[in-house]
C-alpha cells in the first residue's frame, strides 16, 4: 500500500476538473482512495469525489493498493499540483 499527502495547487473545483481526476485514477487497477475533511471516498467514483470539493490548499490524502500503486498516486498528484 502506498500513501501520499498532496496539497491542491491546482484549481480542480470544476466539474470537469473532477471528472479528469476520476479519469487518472480509472486507467489504473490497483484500488485507490481520497481522504479530505473526515472523509475517504473510492477516487473512481464519480459521486464520491464530487462530493469532495476540494479547493485550492486543501490537504488531500491518496492512497492506492495494488500492482501499479506507485504509478496511480504519481499522475494523480502531478495532477493536483
Amino acid at each position: 500500500m502506498k500513501k501520499e499527502q498532496v496539497i491542491v495547487s491546482n484549481a480542480i473545483e470544476k466539474e470537469h476538473s473532477l471528472a479528469h481526476l476520476v479519469q487518472i485514477a480509472c486507467k489504473y487497477d490497483s484500488r485507490i482512495s481520497i481522504a479530505y475533511d473526515n472523509k475517504t471516498l473510492n477516487a473512481k467514483s464519480i459521486i464520491g469525489v464530487m462530493s469532495l470539493n476540494p479547493q485550492v490548499g486543501s490537504v488531500l490524502i491518496i492512497t492506492a493498493e495494488g500492482a501499479d500503486e506507485e504509478d496511480a498516486i504519481r499522475e494523480i498528484i502531478d495532477y493536483l499540483q
